[in-house]
């Protein structure tokens, strides 16, 4: 087994997609979409389907999806649900396909596109996806979704928090 590296990327001004090409990437944005997503899935969604522009959330909402869809923390006019987790309960969504667009995180997992796998990172999943990263033998990047191309402390502290627990795991 080759040894695998870790990296953070505490931006997307930062991230480099061609040299991170067949690595595992974590996405983080924690205030909010990695958050809300995580929540999304345990409260039974079937799909979520992560969208960068306004203009693709709004078609697919013309094609009948449900959406939710945020830009700058304010809800968008066509939108049914806003990026909080407490939005993503089970009598709405079970069994459903959501249309997701944020001002940051979603953007960021297109930006990672061309990695072997693109995985949603919280302190929600914490636990079970640093176990299934560690099964995997890939290199992890932990990719920071900030705010507006910066830096910034929540995604940064919960990317800390994976690396202490992948690096401490000694694997």
């Amino acid at each position: 087994m080759k040894k695998r590296t870790l990296e953070t990327c505490f931006s997307p001004a930062m991230y480099e997609p061609e040299r991170h090409k067949g690595s595992l990437v974590v996405i983080i944005d924690i205030l909010r979409a990695t958050s809300a997503i995580c929540s999304a899935f345990a409260n039974g969604v079937k799909s979520i389907i992560p969208v960068e522009s306004i203009g693709e959330a709004r078609d697919y909402k013309n094609r009948g999806y449900l959406v939710a869809a945020e830009r700058d923390g304010i809800i968008l006019d066509f939108a049914d649900f806003g990026n909080s987790p407490f939005n993503f309960t089970r009598d709405k969504i079970e069994g459903k396909t959501i249309v997701y667009s944020t001002t940051n995180g979603t953007g960021i997992i297109k930006l990672a596109s061309s990695a072997a796998y693109i995985v949603i990172g919280s302190f929600l999943n914490i636990t079970a996806l640093t176990r299934w990263l560690l099964e995997k033998d890939q290199d992890v990047i932990l990719f920071c979704a900030g705010w507006k191309n910066r830096f910034n402390l929540e995604d940064s502290v919960c990317a800390g928090a994976f690396a202490e627990k992948l690096m401490n795991s000694r694997q």
